[in-house]
């Protein structure tokens, strides 16, 4: 009986009844972790990760500059409506998003 090393997996030897090795396609789960190392060489250093602790920083900044776009020439009170309502909908989300990845919601 002859026996060979699986191409996938070089522990794993597989043989046949008459005597022929065969390699086996691999069973096992292949887990996707969202960037392809040869699409993107850097990933093997971790460069392409999203940080979400500056995405975060820079929502708050990104309220902060609309809040201080209050303090203008405008007349009418109409802009400042939208600055706030805007400044409020950056800060519900970045809360939000902040809230579910301590929460275990998000990854």
């Amino acid at each position: 009986m002859i026996a060979r090393v699986c191409q996938n997996d070089a522990q794993k030897v597989w043989t046949d009844l008459d005597g022929r090795g065969a390699a086996v396609a691999n069973t096992e789960v292949e887990r996707h972790t969202g960037v392809d190392v040869e699409d993107v060489p850097s990933a093997a250093w971790g460069w392409s990760k999203e940080n979400h602790t500056w995405i975060h920083i820079g929502g708050i900044l990104s309220a902060i500059f609309l809040l201080c776009m209050l303090r203008g020439n405008h007349v009418g009170h109409v802009e400042d409506v939208f600055l706030i309502l805007f400044a409020i909908a950056i800060l519900a989300l970045v809360a939000r998003d902040w809230w579910a990845r301590r929460a275990g919601w998000y990854r």
